[in-house]
């Protein structure tokens, strides 16, 4: 359903389907050369459309996975993929990164000063409003 394979004949393999675009073969490639090393492994890649013809337009993001695995009776391993579109995934990843990005700038610009230290006491962090206090440039701050 994720291709728009109707049939048998319009079946095509991850490699077949991927290995072209340029966004995804990068991935596609490493993958495959784990596989032929016997090696699982899997990637990330977004596309500019999704790979459903006929699909929403707009970006997606797929996660590929390929493992090699043994069957008795076979000389050759067999090797399986899976792509999934993890498209709500990452926007989901992205609401957070925003939503922190949100309180980080709320207590960066807060009416308090507020600093943190390691455990040796080294300060790894100071926010803006103490740094204006105390007359720091926090872009040449090195915690």
């Amino acid at each position: 359903d994720m291709t728009g394979a109707s049939s048998a004949a319009d079946l095509k393999t991850v490699e077949g389907l991927l290995s072209d675009v340029p966004e995804a073969s990068v991935t596609i490639y490493r993958l495959a050369s784990g596989l032929r090393d016997g090696q699982s492994g899997d990637g990330e890649f977004r596309l500019a459309q999704s790979i459903r013809p006929g699909a929403e337009p707009g970006a997606r993001w797929y996660r590929a996975r390929a493992r090699a695995f043994s069957v008795p009776g076979q000389r050759l391993p067999m090797l399986a993929w899976q792509l999934a579109d993890i498209s709500q995934e990452r926007a989901e990843q992205e609401r957070f990164f925003l939503d922190l990005q949100k309180a980080i700038d709320h207590l960066d610009h807060a009416p308090a000063g507020f600093f943190s230290a390691d455990q040796e006491g080294r300060v790894t962090y100071i926010n803006a409003t103490l740094a204006e206090w105390l007359g720091i440039d926090l872009t040449s701050f090195t915690p």
